[in-house]
């Protein structure tokens, strides 16, 4: 009752969460919509999944959350992704459940990117984005970022090529020093960019683009099979860690709320009864890859007609224009 309140009220008297009311982000009735009984992928296990990583860094304060989607082409929809994993890299041993420091944080992404990429997969072929936050506390350019420009050797002594932001204005100067660093990861400015992610990861989960796992806090999942019949899936600490942290992701984005600010603005922010009790480090991640969705979403919308249209057609699609004396 003191840890989680709302799962109090949930599973021990019955009381569903109400969120964040009128002005909230996300409704709880299309969370439930979008999530699913299955099983978190801990690593690329064929192979040849792709995914991206979003990753709102910091240090002494607010928590460090690394989130990690796949990225799955639908044949009907185009793009959408399944959030996979989340990662909260919280110093246990300190009583206020500080983060990490940043050199293990920086090995932990290391390992994650290792693990996701996959085996018998070409250097970060199967890594489409790595979104990092770049607001000035976090240390996600100084600490983060920088370090990961340069090529390095993982703890089996298999070299590793880097990753840059190739546009972001820092590393005018970088990119001809690093050459072999891949261009995949994206800085992101909170400040620039908050309101118009909080509006895509609106819209997107409207849409139902983006997916999550459903979990009961047991130690393992009743999977439904193709043919109606259900297995039991027994889960590892792993698993069960991952699904924990999906679940404390949801939970965050039910209370996030919109508000309007005198200037004719608007803000997202935790509710204000929830401000001082819980964190908004996950939502934001969700934010960031809702963000990034959108980017590959019209990138594919603008991509498509020209490759599967000649000319003429691509004019019939149009609004109606004079050209040339014609209709």
């Amino acid at each position: 009752i003191e840890e989680d309140p709302d799962l109090a009220d949930r599973e021990l008297f019955n009381k569903f969460r109400k969120g964040a009311g009128q002005n909230a982000v996300v409704k709880a009735e299309t969370l439930v919509r979008n999530s699913t009984v299955r099983v978190p992928l801990l690593y690329n296990d064929t192979g040849k999944k792709k995914f991206i990583f979003c990753y709102d860094p910091a240090r002494n304060f607010d928590g460090s959350i690394l989130g990690i989607f796949q990225v799955i082409d639908d044949e009907e929809i185009g793009y959408k992704l399944q959030l996979e994993n989340v990662i909260s890299m919280v110093d246990q041993d300190t009583k206020a459940k500080t983060p990490l420091p940043m050199p293990q944080q920086l090995d932990i992404i290391k390992d994650a990117l290792i693990a996701y990429n996959g085996e018998r997969a070409a250097e970060w072929e199967n890594i489409l984005g790595f979104y990092i936050d770049a607001g000035a506390g976090g240390g996600g350019i100084s600490a983060i970022a920088d370090q990961l420009m340069e090529d390095w050797v993982d703890n089996l002594g298999r070299k590793h090529r880097g990753i840059i932001d190739p546009e972001h204005k820092q590393y005018e100067t970088a990119r001809s020093k690093y050459p072999t660093a891949l261009p995949i990861v994206h800085l992101v400015d909170p400040q620039g960019y908050k309101k118009i992610m909080y509006g895509e990861l609106e819209k997107n989960l409207k849409l139902d683009l983006i997916n999550f796992t459903a979990y009961d806090n047991k130690d393992y999942l009743m999977i439904e099979k193709s043919n109606g019949e259900f297995e039991t899936y027994s889960l590892n600490a792993n698993e069960r860690m991952a699904l924990l942290q999906i679940e404390l992701t949801k939970n965050e984005m039910v209370y996030m709320e919109r508000f309007d600010t005198p200037n004719g603005g608007v803000q997202y922010e935790l509710s204000r009864d929830k401000r001082n009790k819980m964190h908004d480090d996950r939502s934001y991640v969700c934010s960031l890859a809702a963000y990034a969705l959108s980017l590959m979403r019209r990138k594919d919308l603008l991509k498509k007609p020209h490759e599967n249209m000649n000319i003429d057609q691509i004019f019939v699609v149009k609004k109606p224009q004079l050209i040339k004396g014609r209709w």
